[in-house]
C-alpha cells in the first residue's frame, strides 16, 4: 500500500533541488515536521508520502495552480523542493513508544490495522476508515508505529488524516526514583520515632 502511494511522488527523488535549504525553526521541540495543509496559493493538500528515510524527506502535493509539489526534510523542516511552499508544520514531542490508528471525527475504523507497511521494511500501520456520511468517500491513512508519523495519504485523506497516530504505550515511570522517595519517607519516620524514644527514656 505504501509503495502505491510512494509511486505518486517518485519524481521528488530525481527533481532538481532549489539549493541549500535554511532551517525555519529549532527542531528541538518537534518530533518531526508534517506537510502544511495548503501552499502559498491556498491550494489544499492532496498527497503525503515519505519519499526517503535517509535523508529524511516527506513529499507533499497540492491541488491547484500553486506550488503543486513541495519537499521537506521532516526532521529539520527545511524545504528542499518547491518555490511556493509554506513552512512545514511542527509536530510537538510526545512521550510515547508505540502508536496505532487514530480516531477521526466523522469516520469509523473499518479494518484491523495491517503492518508492517513502512518504507524499507520499517514498521508501519495501514488504517482504513468509512465515513458516517454516505456521500463522503472511504480514506486510508498510513502511520509509523514508532513515532506515529503520517507516512502516506492521497486525495481527501491527506487533509483528513491526523499528522500523528494515537499513542498506545507511554514510557514506564522511573521506579528507582519512586523507591528513593519511599526510602526517604521511611527514614524520616524512623528519625521521628528515635526522637520520641530519647524524649521518653534518656535520663538527663
Amino acid at each position: 500500500m505504501f509503495y502505491a502511494l510512494f509511486s505518486l511522488f517518485i519524481a521528488f527523488t530525481v527533481a532538481d533541488r532549489t539549493g541549500p535549504p535554511k532551517a525555519r525553526r529549532s527542531a528541538a521541540v518537534c518530533d518531526y515536521y508534517a506537510c502544511p495543509l495548503e501552499d502559498e496559493a491556498n491550494s489544499p493538500l492532496n498527497g503525503v508520502a515519505i519519499a526517503s528515510l535517509s535523508p529524511p524527506e516527506v513529499a507533499c502535493s497540492y491541488a491547484g495552480g500553486g506550488a503543486e509539489q513541495c519537499g521537506y526534510n521532516y526532521i529539520t523542516g527545511q524545504v528542499f523542493l518547491g518555490q511556493l511552499c509554506l513552512p512545514a508544520s511542527c509536530v510537538p514531542q510526545q512521550a510515547c513508544t508505540d502508536y496505532e490508528c487514530p480516531a477521526i471525527p466523522g469516520y469509523i475504523l473499518v479494518s484491523d490495522p495491517e503492518g508492517p507497511n513502512g518504507p524499507d521494511g520499517d514498521d508501519g500501520v495501514s488504517c482504513s476508515y468509512r465515513p458516517t456520511d454516505p456521500t463522503d468517500s472511504d480514506i486510508i491513512c498510513l502511520y509509523f508505529t514508532s513515532n506515529g508519523q503520517l507516512l502516506g495519504a492521497t486525495g481527501t485523506a491527506a487533509l483528513i488524516c491526523p499528522a500523528r497516530g494515537s499513542c498506545t504505550s507511554a514510557p514506564a515511570r522511573r521506579w528507582a526514583y519512586q523507591q528513593s522517595e519511599r526510602r526517604t519517607i521511611n527514614e524520616e519516620e524512623r528519625d521521628s520515632k528515635a526522637d520520641e524514644f530519647e524524649d521518653l527514656y534518656q535520663p538527663w
